[in-house]
């Protein structure tokens, strides 16, 4: 594989993987406004579904910027804003995985009948926020190939 082709598939991943976030908030925000279980309950295997799939492409994200560290001559894993993005993304697999915990939290008590209000909702809210903003920071630093920190 050429790093071009590493170079695209990355962006390709990342860009979904965003896209994934802001799709899976707004979609959460919209049906938790709503007072239906069954719909809060259709939302949450939904956007589990596309938590599996945000699993890969945040294996994919890693694999993809260590090969084209590896293989590029122009950077290394010293650069600062290579070693910012890694840690940065890091932090967002750590946010994404709280999230997916909350998820399979409340539709565990939907499953058991015990459900009478979606549980860590801010938490939820915080950490999708968090993500969508930190994911668009790693882009930046990416662009720029500079970091704020």
């Amino acid at each position: 594989m050429t790093i071009q082709t590493i170079r695209f598939l990355h962006l390709l991943i990342t860009v979904s993987f965003l896209g994934f976030q802001i799709a899976g908030y707004y979609y959460l925000l919209t049906s938790l406004q709503q007072s239906s279980v069954a719909l809060v309950r259709y939302t949450i295997k939904n956007t589990l579904i596309i938590d599996a799939f945000s699993s890969v492409f945040i294996v994919g994200i890693f694999f993809s910027c260590a090969a084209m560290v590896r293989l590029g001559d122009r950077f290394s894993f010293a650069t600062p804003w290579i070693v910012a993005a890694c840690f940065f993304l890091s932090a967002v697999s750590f946010f994404w995985l709280c999230n997916v915990i909350i998820k399979i939290i409340n539709l565990r008590a939907i499953n058991k009948s015990s459900y009478n209000t979606f549980r860590y909702k801010r938490w939820l809210y915080g950490n999708y926020i968090v993500t969508i903003i930190v994911l668009i920071m790693i882009m930046r630093d990416a662009i720029t190939h500079s970091t704020l920190f």
